[in-house]
């Protein structure tokens, strides 16, 4: 399950052969959640992973690193925790990678939360509010409908924004509900903020260390779990 058309790419071709479907949710808690219900009400699934990318919390996570969670957190409801099944956890901590294409696999908390986190003291706030290790804007949601419906799931996401990287815009204010680029709304954002346009090309090169590692990590975590 991932929110993304990017994310999508990445994983799918890895995939194939795999008794898998990739369900895709758009971006946010709300979209996560009620496509997930019809997801998990129309196939059954037996275990779902929720993928994608995500931005880090503590130092030490660079682009392309993993993060397994080990349990799940929500920012704007604190008490509200999902702990990772611990045979998924266990089967996910055992793969590793010879090659560059992940760089790190790690296992730690993601917290999921309202809107996405453009700037580095943003994320060092909520990092350590939360003792968590890295932030997206959907798991919760999906996590929320699965567990309602008594689906065991695991959180893999792969890093895209080190804990001390401003993203060159605010992305929260541009991206639609499928997680597109709205075009007036981006070309509004650059004519505000011109010098982010160099930034803009770096965060790609950040997205596709993420995609390589996504590529790579998760078709055989779900050969594993298979």
């Amino acid at each position: 399950m991932v929110a993304l058309r990017e994310e999508e790419r990445a994983i799918e071709p890895g995939l194939a052969g795999l008794r898998a479907e990739i369900a895709r949710t758009g971006i946010g808690k709300r979209n996560a959640r009620e496509r997930t219900e019809a997801f998990a009400d129309r196939v059954k699934p037996a275990i779902v992973v929720v993928t994608g990318f995500a931005g880090a919390l503590r130092p030490g996570l660079e682009p392309g690193a993993i993060v397994v969670a080990a349990e799940v957190r929500e920012a704007s409801v604190p008490e509200a925790r999902w702990p990772a099944p611990q045979e998924l956890l266990e089967k996910a901590s055992r793969l590793s990678f010879a090659d560059a294409s992940v760089p790190t696999v790690t296992t730690g908390t993601l917290v999921t939360a309202d809107r996405v986190l453009s700037s580095a003291e943003a994320k060092r706030r909520l990092g350590e509010d939360l003792a968590a290790d890295a932030v997206d804007i959907e798991t919760s949601g999906a996590l929320r409908a699965l567990a309602e419906r008594g689906v065991p799931a695991l959180c893999v996401r792969a890093i895209v924004d080190e804990a001390d990287y401003d993203l060159p815009l605010d992305f929260g204010k541009i991206l639609g509900p499928d997680g597109r680029f709205g075009k007036v709304r981006t070309l509004g954002a650059l004519l505000l903020r011109p010098a982010a346009l160099p930034g803009l090309f770096e965060l790609r090169a950040r997205v596709q260390a993420a995609e390589r590692a996504l590529g790579a990590f998760v078709p055989r975590l779900v050969e594993a779990l298979s």
